[in-house]
C-alpha cells in the first residue's frame, strides 16, 4: 500500500509523510493568499488539518496534489473573507503610491504593490485574478479549483480586471504600469 492509502485507513505516520512531502507545495499556494509570515504558516497548518480530517474521503479520481490545491485554495479564501468582514474596506493607499514605485522596481517592491492592490478586492474577485494570473491556471482550471463555473469565473475575471484598473488608478498608476 502506498502512503495514501495507508493514510485513508488511519496511519498517522503515512499521514505525516504525506504532509512533509507537500509542504513546500502548499506554502507555495499560500503565498499567494497571504504576505505575512504568521498568518502564512497558520494558512499551511490549517490546509493540513483539513487534508487530515478530509483524507478518506480522497478517492484517487484526481492527483493528490490537485485535490490539495483545491483544499489550500478554500482555505485561502476563507482566510481572505474572515479578514473582509472583519475590515470592511483595506486600508487606503496613499494617492501618491505611483511615486513610491522606483522607475525600475525590483520584483519584491512590485509584488508588494500587487499585493496591496489585490487586497482591496472582493474575495471573489482577487481569487479569480490569483488563480489566472498569478498561477496560470486555464480558465477550465481555475473555476474547478474554485468550484465555480466557467461562465461565472469568466465574469467574476472580467469584473476583477475593471476593479483592480480602477484601484489602481485611485493610486496615481495606470493599469500598464502594475507588474
Amino acid at each position: 500500500m502506498d502512503d495514501i492509502e495507508l493514510a485513508r485507513h488511519g496511519d498517522a505516520a503515512a499521514l505525516g509523510r504525506l504532509v512533509v512531502a507537500h509542504q513546500e507545495f502548499v506554502g507555495r499556494l499560500m503565498w499567494r493568499f497571504t504576505r505575512d509570515r504568521l498568518e502564512w504558516e497558520s494558512l499551511v497548518q490549517d490546509t493540513f488539518v483539513e487534508m487530515c480530517r478530509s483524507i478518506r474521503d480522497f478517492r484517487g479520481d484526481a492527483e493528490l496534489t490537485t485535490w490539495l490545491a483545491r483544499i489550500a485554495t478554500r482555505v485561502g479564501y476563507r482566510s481572505w473573507r474572515r479578514r473582509r468582514r472583519d475590515r470592511r474596506r483595506a486600508l487606503p493607499l496613499p494617492p501618491d503610491a505611483a511615486n513610491r514605485l522606483p522607475a525600475t522596481p525590483t520584483p519584491t517592491e512590485a509584488a508588494s504593490l500587487l499585493h496591496e492592490l489585490l487586497a482591496r478586492l472582493d474575495p471573489p474577485e482577487r481569487l479569480a485574478l490569483t488563480l489566472v494570473y498569478l498561477e496560470g491556471l486555464t480558465l477550465r482550471e481555475a473555476a474547478q479549483r474554485a468550484g465555480w463555473s466557467e461562465g461565472g469565473m469568466k465574469m467574476r475575471l472580467m469584473r476583477a480586471r475593471q476593479r483592480l484598473a480602477d484601484e489602481a488608478r485611485a493610486c496615481g498608476l495606470e493599469p500598464g504600469d502594475l507588474p
